[in-house]
């Protein structure tokens, strides 16, 4: 099954200030860390969304930098987009059903 990567942040205290990213974390069950998380929120071909988190941030950000150009082909014309390469999935050693504003939700 392929994942299709329809967003991403990035939870650091940098980002999000010290107290915010420790409430943050908290609240989502993450374990704080140093240099935070980054996040990449993903479809699977089934429609089901997953969060795949790292704690490489640095990786997630050179991996947004790296896109490569591709030429897609439209029914009229041609465009160049940039698509970035695969994400080495050792990198997200955590992947959490669902995006994070679903999480907490009650069942």
């Amino acid at each position: 099954m392929t994942d299709h990567m329809r967003e991403f942040a990035f939870l650091t205290p940098d980002e999000r200030g010290h107290g915010a990213y420790l409430a943050i974390c908290e609240g989502s069950g993450l374990t704080p860390t140093p240099d935070g998380y980054g996040l990449v929120f993903v479809e699977d071909d089934d429609g089901f969304r997953w969060t795949r988190i790292t704690t490489d941030v640095s990786y997630l950000r050179d991996w947004l930098k790296s896109g490569q150009r591709v030429m897609r082909q439209t029914t009229n014309d041609r465009q160049w987009t940039r698509k970035p390469p695969e994400l080495a999935a050792d990198k997200f050693t955590l992947r959490r059903a669902g995006w994070p504003d679903q999480w907490n939700r009650s069942n």
